[in-house]
């Protein structure tokens, strides 16, 4: 279905990026674990008593820390791993269709005998790829650590992978819209600033809504509201309906993207 020639050049482009991208993750991670030992739960939760409860709210730690999972989820997939794959989903697909448009190598691209169709879909299966690297490092960085790192194993390895199989999932929505705007603008400021705006605009939402309960009604408009870490961490949350639900959006607009820029009058 993909055309392995053109996959292969996307790596030679951003296979730097990607890389630094996981490995940035997995001694992150590495970070995180080997410094949890100086956390200790009740310490810890002793800290975040200090915060605001709207805060607490915000970041799903109303019941404090207890165990190395949550602790992973509070410190890194709350904000800095949100930060950073919200980045790579909406740059990436951005890169990876508008900007060829914008700058004229569409053109070259589509004078080979690759449908449009097969093309878009080289591009996403990049994309996937490097989104499921960059997930799959951070799942080994948390078990490597806990293995080199401390003298008992603490990680319940399920939830933490459950965790990073609906980030993954999560994050591969984001892409495939970012990858839609990508294919109906030919500028790739104008894709970019879209994907971007949409994006904050649901988080805006999302955090919004966990303030305080004349807003919670906005979390059911968003789609950070299915982005639970530390719940998640926890084991609190049955993944599967999320899992499936998340999967199936993002078939549906990868299939959405296929069929518009197969229709696209791109000028070129």
């Amino acid at each position: 279905m993909i055309n392995l020639a053109l996959y292969r050049a996307m790596w030679r482009l951003h296979g730097k990026t990607l890389g630094a991208m996981a490995i940035g993750s997995f001694f992150y991670v590495l970070m995180i674990v080997s410094i949890y030992p100086y956390f200790t739960p009740e310490y810890t939760n002793e800290l975040l008593k200090k915060m605001p409860e709207e805060m607490m709210k915000v970041f799903g730690i109303e019941a404090g820390v207890q165990r190395l999972n949550d602790f992973i989820a509070m410190e890194y997939h709350s904000f800095m791993y949100l930060i950073l794959l919200m980045v790579y989903s909406v740059v990436i697909p951005t890169r990876l269709v508008a900007r060829h448009v914008d700058r004229g190598s569409m053109a070259f691209l589509l004078s080979t005998p690759l449908s449009r169709p097969r093309l878009v879909l080289t591009q996403v299966a990049f994309f996937i790829t490097g989104l499921g690297l960059i997930n799959l490092f951070t799942v080994l960085g948390g078990i490597a650590g806990d293995a080199w790192m401390l003298d008992q194993p603490a990680l319940d390895r399920s939830n933490y992978v459950e965790l990073n199989l609906v980030c993954f999932l999560f994050f591969s929505v984001i892409g495939a819209y970012s990858f839609l705007f990508s294919c109906l603008f030919d500028d790739e400021k104008k894709a970019s600033s879209w994907s971007a705006t949409v994006t904050i605009l649901f988080y805006a939402m999302d955090f919004a809504g966990k303030l305080g309960e004349k807003l919670d009604w906005l979390r059911n408009w968003t789609l950070f509201s299915l982005y639970e870490p530390v719940r998640l961490a926890r084991g609190e949350e049955d993944i599967l309906w999320t899992a499936v639900g998340l999967g199936l959006t993002a078939m549906v607009l990868f299939l959405l993207v296929a069929m518009v820029f197969r229709r696209r009058d791109l000028s070129l």
